[in-house]
């Protein structure tokens, strides 16, 4: 995809002039715009709060932010001249951690949120939703509590992909696939999670199971 085509060089960018620094590593951005690596790291740490690191879902929140010259900043690619560690890792997993705790995992929309002492609570009693019980396959790793830990889904997204594909019958199975297939696939038992950026196996609930004790809905 061609995100710098409206590419003009009169507002081409650049720290050179102004930078008081020796400027002996010179970075070129896709929109030829051009900084110092001193300057490219204060830009990107300023546009992502500090954050040395993002998960995926910061990274695609921020896709579309803009370079000094208007056009589209390539974030990721300019991530990589960012002094990272695991520590730095950590952190991004547990702010994940915290978005699967607060959002749908669909539609990505607030339903919860953080309190002032660290806890993820709810805030609208009007606001419904339910949880989503993932497979535990991977261990006990820190990305397996995240990735595969209990999401949410908001009373809209449950009602437009899961409700509708448990309640209708078996000769409207094949019309109703073709419709929310890409989100929720009962056969393979997986679920399109715009937090994690990836696709979930979950418990799948099959006929009376949907009201059990083991039910994937909760």
């Amino acid at each position: 995809m061609q995100y710098f085509r409206d590419f003009n060089p009169e507002i081409r960018r650049s720290c050179i002039k102004n930078c008081h620094e020796k400027v002996d590593d010179i970075i070129v951005l896709k929109c030829v715009c051009e900084f110092c690596k001193k300057c490219l790291v204060e830009i990107v740490l300023q546009k992502t709060d500090g954050i040395r690191y993002l998960n995926k879902f910061e990274k695609k929140e921020i896709r579309n932010t803009k370079c000094q010259c208007g056009n589209f900043f390539d974030i990721e690619t300019v991530l990589k001249f960012i002094s990272k560690g695991e520590k730095d890792k950590r952190e991004a997993l547990n702010r994940l951690k915290k978005y699967i705790q607060s959002c749908c995992l669909i539609g990505t929309g607030e339903l919860r949120a953080e309190t002032k002492d660290g806890e993820i609570k709810d805030i609208n009693e009007n606001i419904k939703y339910k949880k989503i019980k993932m497979k535990k396959l991977n261990g006990e790793s820190l990305e397996a509590e995240v990735y595969e830990s209990d999401h949410l889904i908001c009373e809209q997204c449950y009602g437009l992909y899961l409700k509708r594909k448990i309640e209708i019958d078996d000769e409207d199975e094949e019309e109703e696939e073709g419709n929310i297939n890409d989100v929720v696939d009962f056969e393979k038992e997986t679920i399109l999670c715009n937090i994690c950026c990836k696709k979930h196996l979950f418990k799948a609930a099959h006929n009376e199971a949907c009201c059990a004790s083991d039910c994937m809905i909760v």
